[in-house]
């Protein structure tokens, strides 16, 4: 049966790996998240109840997703919306844990950039299939881009080996990256390639 987190398609691989270069694995204070369900929860006891007993007795096992917004930065009172995990924080704040694991995205988000966040979590901490890593994904989600850009030279073959070492991916990886970008005609030709370098 195939994995549901896995039934991604191009553009929603880049999505992921881009924000997993933004994010952060620490711990916060639970008095600088907001909370959206808070108000809801606090009346409906029974849809934490089992969720309390097991992080009473074991602890917290899934850190919630945190981010900058909108709303937190007009507000002084909190530092963090959370994005996901609304329930762990509530019942963490019941319990009167005073500190929460967290996944930090340092970046102001739009609510569109909040409903993928949500719609990817699962995906957020697992290991993409090989298969999905495409050219393209590598090009525009794995900071070759950046790096081919800033380092280029007249040399294909020194780029590639500059941006293997700065990013620390494959050279196969990084070639079909940037030989993708000069396909498209994203980035120019370079002008003195020999055959090999055509490939």
């Amino acid at each position: 049966m195939k994995d549901k987190k896995f039934d991604l398609n191009e553009n929603q691989v880049i999505d992921i790996l881009k924000l997993r270069q933004i994010i952060r694995h620490e711990d916060v204070n639970v008095s600088e998240c907001f909370n959206p369900d808070y108000v809801h929860l606090s009346k409906n006891p029974r849809e934490i109840s089992k969720l309390k007993a097991s992080i009473g007795q074991t602890g917290l096992l899934q850190p919630i997703v945190l981010a900058k917004t909108q709303f937190t930065e007009t507000n002084k009172l909190f530092n963090w919306e959370i994005i996901s995990g609304t329930k762990r924080h509530f019942v963490c704040k019941e319990l009167d844990i005073k500190t929460i694991f967290s996944m930090k995205i340092d970046k102001i988000l739009s609510r569109d950039d909040v409903k993928k966040v949500k719609l990817y979590e699962s995906s957020l901490s697992s290991t993409i299939p090989s298969n999905l890593i495409t050219p393209k994904v590598l090009w525009l989600s794995t900071g070759i881009q950046e790096v081919y850009i800033s380092q280029r030279s007249d040399n294909f073959i020194k780029d590639v080996k500059v941006c293997a070492e700065i990013t620390g991916i494959p050279v196969a990886l990084v070639r079909q990256a940037i030989r993708y970008a000069i396909d498209l005609k994203i980035v120019e030709q370079y002008k003195n390639s020999s055959p090999i370098e055509k490939i």
